[in-house]
């Protein structure tokens, strides 16, 4: 299992009291809990198969009374529903939660908390750009040109907790909603669509585990919980809304244990590996699979990813369905990285691990150039550097310098900005990430005597210096030198394969 969990504390919830509240509050708490598990109108389905285990995640946000009684209408009683009503009240007042975050303004795990300021995803970029200039200023400003420039550079990356980095990609929000306007009837929301399959033999199980996980929401009952999903609840079928409504409950239960256990998302966020000490190669990534499932069934229609009349309805009207199943790779993808900043834990495909999906989902979905060479660069030092990244998988393990996933077809070239002070910023920070990279890699191939694959990486530094020296101003020069030492150093080593 893994996760890691919320870029911002919610005001006025701290750790979870034990057992249930007394009084009017705790028969409010008990008989909605009732009706939360009460299978409704639509599809047999109860709230808590979509939600989590008593509804914290609703509870946290300004969901006022007439919001919670519409969204509970459709599926039960009008008793039922007004049940409902009164348990978010009485989860809102057993965790004391005394601030709401705003549903349309409050994305969960946002990092930094706040979507950076621009109309476009290149006024948000150059945005981006800005933010480097301030927090990483040896790469976004100035010339990397030395084995100790890289090093300092590399290691105030490494310092910078990119959860508290502001990024311009807005993350989905927790839900979307057609009654506040046609822009609203979306996919991208947290939320899952439709509800996962809990057989009538499996029922007494499955809400045994999370009245365990209500009375004591440890870690390790959070797991349980966690794994009982895969083994107690069932898919409806195999299409692209069923898949992604799975994907979306786990990381939805990721979230809510955020939510209730401060010290839990504390902890993930400190780490560039949110479940480092696993002792399983891969680590659940829930958030990446969102992603992923979204960039597998991006280019068919609404109706084919499996979404029925009734669903076509509410998702139509606004953005069309291409659009929102790129508004979920782009954040879920990020969110995923976040996670597993290396990804060599996320995932065996070679594709995923190397970054390609993400860097072309910032490609296509922008694109966001800046942002792409940002992740990439950490990507590459933390798996570099950091123990565990590879979750004991030797015979994977080798240098990531090269910033393949992003130059695959051109595209770091390709996606060069045309204004003149987003192009200069662009231009300049990735050429001082190749330049960190190179200066880095050159003292590691002196040092183990040992390359991978001379040739490949002979045309890959080539690819980077050309770059530094084509578009970073009085470059030319010390790029031919860059490529001088990096092909005598590669020239005097081992090869691997």
């Amino acid at each position: 299992m893994t996760g890691c969990l919320v870029a911002a504390t919610v005001s006025g919830i701290g750790e979870a009291p034990r057992g249930g509240a007394r009084g009017t509050q705790g028969d409010a708490y008990r008989d909605g809990l009732a009706a939360w598990r009460t299978r409704g109108r639509l599809d047999n389905a109860a709230c808590a198969q979509c939600h989590g285990p008593d509804g914290l995640e609703l509870a946290i946000y300004n969901f006022d009374d007439a919001t919670l009684r519409r969204r509970a209408k459709p599926h039960l009683a009008d008793a039922d529903a007004e049940k409902i009503v009164a348990l978010i009240h009485a989860v809102r007042e057993k965790f004391g939660i005394a601030k709401l975050l705003d549903p349309l303004r409050d994305r969960p795990f946002q990092p930094g908390g706040t979507v950076l300021p621009g109309n476009t995803p290149a006024e948000r970029d150059l945005a981006f750009g800005r933010e480097l200039e301030v927090k990483l200023p040896l790469l976004a400003k100035g010339k990397i040109g030395s084995l100790a420039d890289a090093k300092r550079a590399a290691d105030s990356m490494m310092a910078l907790n990119p959860w508290q980095l502001p990024i311009g990609i807005p993350f989905n929000r927790f839900s979307e909603d057609s009654f506040h306007g046609s822009e609203h009837a979306s996919l991208a929301h947290w939320l899952p669509d439709v509800a996962r399959h809990v057989p009538p033999e499996n029922e007494a199980a499955w809400y045994a585990l999370q009245d365990a996980y209500l009375v004591d929401p440890s870690d390790a009952n959070l797991w349980k919980l966690y794994d009982g999903f895969s083994v107690l609840t069932k898919p409806a079928n195999s299409t692209g809304v069923v898949t992604v409504a799975g994907e979306k409950y786990r990381s939805l239960l990721l979230l809510q244990h955020a939510y209730r256990q401060a010290s839990f998302g504390e902890a993930v966020r400190k780490g560039p590996i949110a479940f480092v000490s696993f002792p399983v190669p891969l680590v659940p990534n829930p958030m990446w699979e969102v992603g992923e499932t979204a960039r597998t069934f991006q280019d068919i229609n609404a109706k084919a990813f499996g979404l029925d009349a009734d669903m076509l309805l509410k998702k139509s009207g606004g953005p069309t369905f291409k659009q929102q199943m790129h508004d979920l790779q782009a954040s879920w993808f990020w969110l995923g990285w976040l996670f597993d900043q290396g990804l060599e834990r996320t995932s065996r495909n070679m594709m995923s691990a190397r970054g390609d999906w993400l860097a072309l989902s910032l490609g296509n979905d922008g694109p966001y150039p800046i942002h792409n060479v940002y992740w990439l660069a950490r990507k590459q030092l933390v798996v570099n550097r950091v123990p565990g990244a590879w979750g004991g998988q030797a015979n994977r393990q080798k240098p990531e310098w090269d910033f393949l996933a992003i130059r695959v077809g051109g595209r770091y070239v390709d996606q060069m900005p045309r204004a003149p002070a987003y192009r200069a910023a662009y231009a300049n920070f990735a050429a001082n990430c190749f330049r960190m990279s190179l200066y880095l890699m050159i003292d590691e191939w002196r040092r183990s005597k040992e390359v991978w694959y001379r040739s490949a990486s002979e045309f890959h530094v080539r690819a980077l210096t050309k770059f530094i020296g084509d578009f970073q101003p009085g470059s030319k020069a010390d790029a031919e030198q860059l490529d001088k030492l990096a092909e005598g150093a590669i020239g005097a080593c081992v090869e691997k394969y």
